[in-house]
């Protein structure tokens, strides 16, 4: 093994794989092992599977599977060197994983400018007692000031400039954050100033960007970080770091709108929620929840704007087939400043008198214009929204739903439906199919985990007129691939591992996940009886397709196929005769 590759699985020896995955997309305990719903296509049943004992994941929907460096190439989009960089941060592990290139600045530095300049506002923050009493009068506690790692910049133009000045490399990348801008003569100066600084966090922790609140009734009241390499607004929730396993644990989501509102809610124990600031709720943000739940909450004040746009994400949660309810409160009042007035009690029971979004958007409409023609128009709208759900179960439901507020009978809407021939029309895309995942049967599991674990049988194997039988070619390209790199055998551990190997993955991981294992002393029984049984399979398929064949060649009357047939079925009874 060479020394990269020694560097790859000490890595891996070192790496929890439940703790990798939990981190995106929140781990449930099944028996021996964890499940969750697949982050890489739309599934309502969860069929995504992580080994704890073997290391491994494998999505029985789709197929995809690996270990923990594949499953972070795969979510994060990486590459496999950057993937492995991660997890060595991730997993505080000192591996030498350069591989002598030369690499330009990756995302962890940037990361790590990040955190530099969140310590550079939080010490900032210690000295500024005007901004310390600021937040005492709202009371946020010194244990929330640190667990959300809360700062301060200044009211300057060269805070962090000036502290950056002396390293080209973090200026650079402060410029490329947009941590700092340039102004006349390119001179760089800050851009958040005067303002409380809230880091923002993705799934694992990492300081992605900044969430800056004015601290009188200056505008904007909330100046975000500029979109960059780290950062995406639409993509971005605060405070899922810290919300995610309760989200798992409640089955629910809290969504606001404000840093504060969530810090309030989680000092309250309503540790599930999470804050979509700035922006409305997007595709991105629920491709992120629903691996969490597909139960959501909005918790909004009485701002007729929010409503409106919380009310416009309708179509997205029938897409994603989630379930969303909406909590309003008191005019004037936002999560924050209730909690600090009303009580964890009295939230409580608003929340638990929440209603149901969908039921809510017909009923502000239908108050808005009750008249027939504005029913008829609200009808062929829903019908349009809740096209946009894949599931026909669902559509129906909500169908039915629409016909009792509206009062029209469900055929009515149905035919609206089935009237609509094309999707065109529609702005949100229909979520991603799952492909049809690869099933290998018993018999050919039994041979490949025997070739994989005897050169002498891989050879034998391949040389073999029996994996051509075999109903998944894409095992012979694996075997195929064993055999050109020439190692004495292989585990599907270090399978796995290997770079090189990741286009059979979904195969290696399907295997992985079978407990059969093959003993030494057994191996040439199991062998001689598999390809037995292979054989005859492949025999009594083929004397199927021959029956059949001379069946149809009697009704088209073809004297001269159905001869052919004949001889062929004769040689064929005959050849089995002969084997006894």
């Amino acid at each position: 093994m060479s020394d990269f590759n020694s560097q790859v699985q000490l890595l891996l020896d070192h790496v929890d794989i439940v703790s990798v995955v939990d981190d995106y997309i929140g781990l449930r305990r099944s028996g021996t092992n964890y499940k969750a719903r697949c982050p890489f296509h739309e599934e309502k049943t969860p069929s995504f599977v992580v080994s704890e004992t073997k290391q491994i994941y494998h999505c029985f929907g789709c197929g995809v599977g690996g270990n923990a460096i594949n499953f972070i190439m795969k979510i994060e989009n990486i590459e496999f060197m950057d993937a492995l960089k991660l997890l060595a941060e991730r997993f505080n592990i000192t591996v030498n994983l350069d591989k002598d290139r030369k690499k330009s600045p990756s995302l962890n530095d940037f990361i790590s400018l990040n955190v530099k300049v969140c310590g550079l506002y939080k010490k900032n923050l210690a000295g500024h007692q005007k901004v310390k009493n600021y937040l005492k009068e709202r009371q946020v506690t010194n244990e929330e000031i640190e667990s959300f790692e809360i700062g301060y910049a200044p009211d300057s133009w060269q805070y962090i400039t000036n502290h950056l000045k002396d390293d080209k490399s973090d200026l650079t990348r402060a410029l490329t954050l947009g941590l700092v801008l340039t102004g006349k003569e390119n001179k760089p100066y800050d851009y958040f100033r005067n303002r409380l600084l809230f880091p923002i966090k993705n799934q694992r922790s990492q300081i992605i960007g900044f969430g800056g609140r004015v601290l009188d009734s200056g505008m904007p009241k909330y100046l975000n970080s500029r979109d960059s390499l780290l950062y995406n607004k639409s993509a971005t929730l605060f405070g899922i770091d810290k919300a995610k396993k309760e989200i798992v644990h409640k089955d629910y989501v809290i969504l606001t709108e404000g840093y504060f509102d969530v810090v309030t809610l989680h000092r309250f124990d309503f540790t599930n929620a999470v804050a979509i600031s700035g922006t409305a709720l997007t595709h991105e943000h629920l491709k992120i929840l629903t691996r969490f739940t597909k139960n959501i909450l909005f918790l909004l004040d009485g701002d007729e704007a929010g409503i409106n746009a919380m009310l416009r994400s309708l179509p997205l949660i029938i897409q994603h087939e989630a379930e969303a309810k909406i909590c309003i409160l008191p005019k004037d009042s936002d999560a924050d400043s209730f909690l600090l007035s009303q009580g964890k009690e009295a939230l409580s029971q608003y929340i638990n008198n929440a209603r149901d979004l969908f039921e809510y958007y017909i009923e502000c409409n239908i108050k808005k214009n009750p008249s027939v023609t504005a029913k008829s128009e609200l009808a062929k709208n829903i019908v349009g929204i809740v096209e946009a759900s894949t599931n026909p179960v669902m559509i129906d439901l909500y169908l039915q739903k629409t016909a009792s507020l509206i009062k029209v009978e469900p055929k009515t809407l149905r035919a609206l439906l089935n009237k609509k021939t094309s999707r065109k029309e529609l702005v949100f895309a229909a979520p991603l199919q799952p492909r049809k995942n690869l099933i290998i049967p018993p018999l050919e599991k039994i041979l490949v985990k025997i070739a994989l674990s005897s050169r002498e049988y891989l050879d034998k194997l391949l040389d073999s007129r029996v994996i051509e039988y075999f109903s998944t070619p894409e095992i012979k390209d694996l075997l195929t691939y064993l055999q050109q790199r020439d190692r004495a055998e292989y585990s599907l551990k270090t399978l796995i591992a290997e770079k090189d190997a990741a286009r059979f993955l979904y195969i290696i991981t399907q295997l992985s996940f079978d407990d059969d294992e093959i003993k030494t002393e057994t191996i040439d029984v199991l062998y001689t009886s598999a390809i037995t049984k292979l054989e005859k399979k492949k025999e009594v398929a083929d004397n199927k397709k021959i029956l059949e064949a001379i069946k149809d060649a009697e009704r088209h009357n073809d004297q001269k196929l159905l001869q052919e047939l004949l001889v062929k079925k004769q040689s064929s009874i005959t050849k089995s005769f002969s084997k006894g």
